[in-house]
């Protein structure tokens, strides 16, 4: 059975692979970079390896916080594992979410792949039925390289 962990971005639920999901921080020191991008937030030193930290809202046309772009103590960072070809973990990075609410396991039956034509790097990897609602799974690479291109057209480089 997938297991799914749940969270929020601005006032949207969404959901991420468990398995992909290294570790789960509260808002830890980032160091800032001068590059202007609103998607990369800085560089994370977890433990001897340095982690870029992305906020994936604006790519998901998300409205800003209530603090604007602004980064809060209140929020997390999920500590994600990017697989490579061979499905060998590649690299990891880090979003922002400002709310997780937990796992969730859902029948195989109850997923359903995600369409969608007109968007160049697929960030939506499937929709989750949850009850009476539908739950976006969102894809750690499509996420990941939404975020860096989306920062390049910021001035990041």
């Amino acid at each position: 059975m997938p297991a799914l962990l749940h969270f929020q971005l601005s006032s949207k639920a969404f959901a991420i692979s468990v398995d992909r999901v290294r570790e789960i921080l509260r808002m830890p020191a980032l160091t800032e970079l001068p590059d202007g991008s609103l998607t990369r937030r800085g560089l994370l030193d977890l433990r001897g390896a340095v982690i870029p930290v992305y906020d994936v809202r604006p790519v998901l046309a998300l409205p800003a916080g209530p603090l604007g772009w602004e980064l809060r103590t209140d929020q997390y960072v999920l500590i994600l594992q990017c697989l490579g070809d061979a499905r060998e973990v590649r690299a990891e990075a880090g979003i922002v979410a400002d709310d997780v609410h937990g796992v969730l396991s859902v029948l195989p039956s109850d997923l359903s792949p995600v369409q969608m034509a007109d968007v160049d790097i697929p960030v939506y990897q499937t929709v989750a039925r949850c009850g009476p609602s539908l739950l976006t799974v969102l894809s750690v690479e499509g996420m990941v390289r939404a975020a860096r291109v989306h920062g390049l057209g910021r001035g990041a480089a």
